[in-house]
């Protein structure tokens, strides 16, 4: 944990190229990071398949449909500043 932060600004891609998991920026501070992986490739996976001929709709898709996804990593890391002092730094702004 001591080299994984707080901070990372989450990643979408542009168009067709999505990022998914921790390339996105959906950084688990408990260090679990498949089901991240595979949760956000799965809506990159069918945002791109709904939207093939429409790039624009495919980040927006996307997007929507990890927002459940970014909200539980934010509050993971909130969780995790407030286990200890040590920790704090890794809460982020509200």
């Amino acid at each position: 944990m001591s080299h994984i932060r707080s901070g990372c600004k989450t990643d979408y891609g542009k168009g067709r190229l999505l990022f998914a998991g921790e390339a996105a920026g959906f950084l688990n501070p408990m260090g679990e990071g498949i089901s991240a992986g595979m949760e956000s490739g799965n809506a990159a996976a069918h945002a791109i398949t709904e939207h093939f001929d429409e790039p624009v709709c495919v980040l927006d898709d996307y997007q929507q449909s990890t927002k459940m996804l970014k909200t539980y990593m934010e509050r993971q890391w909130n969780f995790v500043a407030g286990l200890s002092d040590t920790f704090s730094e890794m809460k982020l702004p509200l």
